[in-house]
């Protein structure tokens, strides 16, 4: 793997510096070795702080709802921020132009779901359950135009787990691609 790791680095350099930052991370999630502490962190900061970090002039194409009394989730602060920008990354990456991008927040029984909704091409149920493998990317139109290391939802999905949480993904013929995250 540390080969194709290098040749995705030399393939794609401007990717290849987000995978050495990743690495670490990445290592941890492959050795099942990533513990992290967790703690009440408030859902409006981190979705806030999250925005801003991908936001430039697109401010404007996301819409953040959190459902009444939905103030904190118990999770690692930075971990958390880090799971939603990427998501919100790849949600800007691949959703359809001028279209919102819909960040929210609602509690579901014992739980707090975490919700990416996004206009985007159609993706088939047999490809959904590979995304969170690493190095998968679709390939499409899309991603062949965009940077990615395909290591993003593997990613994701391991930090999910280690707050004790679960992460699904969602493509329908409307073109509706959703991200929940369940903490």
């Amino acid at each position: 793997e540390k080969g194709l790791m290098i040749s995705v680095f030399y393939q794609s350099p401007k990717s290849g510096e987000k995978i050495l930052n990743l690495q670490p991370l990445y290592l941890k999630i492959e050795n099942s070795k990533l513990k992290i502490s967790l703690e009440k962190v408030n859902l409006q900061e981190i979705f806030d702080l999250s925005v801003a970090a991908v936001s430039n002039s697109e401010e404007s194409r996301f819409n953040i709802e959190i459902q009444d009394g939905v103030n904190s989730v118990v999770a690692n602060k930075d971990k958390l921020e880090q799971v939603v920008i990427n998501v919100l990354e790849n949600a800007l990456k691949y959703s359809d132009e001028d279209t919102q991008i819909s960040l929210t927040a609602r509690k579901n029984r014992n739980n707090i779901i975490i919700c990416v909704e996004n206009k985007a091409d159609y993706i088939p149920k047999e490809v959904l359950s590979h995304l969170f493998e690493k190095f998968t990317r679709v390939d499409d139109k899309t991603t062949r135009e965009t940077r990615g290391t395909g290591l993003g939802l593997y990613i994701v999905k391991g930090v999910v787990k280690a707050m004790n949480g679960e992460v699904a993904i969602y493509s329908t013929q409307d073109r509706t691609f959703k991200i929940e995250i369940k903490l």
